[in-house]
């Protein structure tokens, strides 16, 4: 595709690159739309293309599909492929649209070209990586230091700023997934937070009104990951 895609992206490890490492970019990147629910990393197999997220939101499990976990998402913050960054070819886990997305996606060979071609490409993408691994190693702690309620206000600010939105189209069984607690858990929570005015809840959609309550809520572990 050319390079026009730059002036409206929506992805900031491609709007971080600078102007010659976009356009060189440019020449692998085919935009893409997919469903939720869309699989789009299959465990254990090779992993053929990697996914600049403009728009939505995937969810990387692990797990079988009955019971799965969410270790991580990937929104507008980064990119779906880290094993690839990482000279894997494939991963164990599996990486599922959550919400409907746009991207950019791009041959993994091809990236693996780019990144040995070009230092600050590969820098920006190990940046990222490393940011992951912080995030991965923060939720560990925090389900182990928190309680339910802080998690779900830390986990709430992150999915804000990765779709982009303060309205955000998820169910109570996804959040039951991705915190690893029941469904019931999730409920009470909710209405804890809605009680202190830092969430409006309605149908399938959840809505911040109060970053500052959450960001405090959660006791500042928003503050590391990938989400910055």
């Amino acid at each position: 595709m050319t390079y026009s895609w730059a002036k409206h992206s929506q992805n900031r490890i491609l709007l971080a690159l600078n102007t010659d490492d976009q356009i060189a970019l440019s020449n692998y990147l085919e935009p893409v739309t997919f469903a939720a629910r869309t699989e789009l990393v299959i465990p254990n197999e090779p992993i053929r293309n990697v996914y600049f997220i403009e728009k939505g939101l995937v969810s990387v499990m692990a797990g079988a599909r009955k019971g799965a976990v969410e270790v991580t998402s990937v929104g507008r913050e980064g990119m779906l492929g880290l094993p690839v960054i990482l000279g894997q070819a494939q991963t164990p886990f599996r990486a599922r649209v959550q919400l409907p997305i746009t991207a950019l996606r791009m041959n993994a060979d091809d990236l693996r070209t780019v990144m040995a071609t070009r230092p600050a490409v590969h820098a920006a993408l190990i940046s990222y990586a490393h940011a992951v691994l912080v995030e991965i190693a923060d939720t560990a702690f925090s389900a182990c230091s928190l309680t339910i309620v802080q998690r779900l206000a830390r986990f709430l600010l992150k999915l804000s700023d990765r779709v982009g939105e303060s309205d955000i189209p998820i169910t109570h069984d996804y959040l039951g997934e991705a915190l690893g607690c029941r469904r019931a858990g999730v409920t009470a929570a909710i209405h804890l937070l809605e009680g202190v005015h830092a969430v409006r809840s309605a149908r399938k959609i959840l809505t911040v009104t109060d970053r500052d309550k959450l960001l405090h809520l959660s006791r500042g572990h928003h503050e590391s990951g990938a989400s910055h």
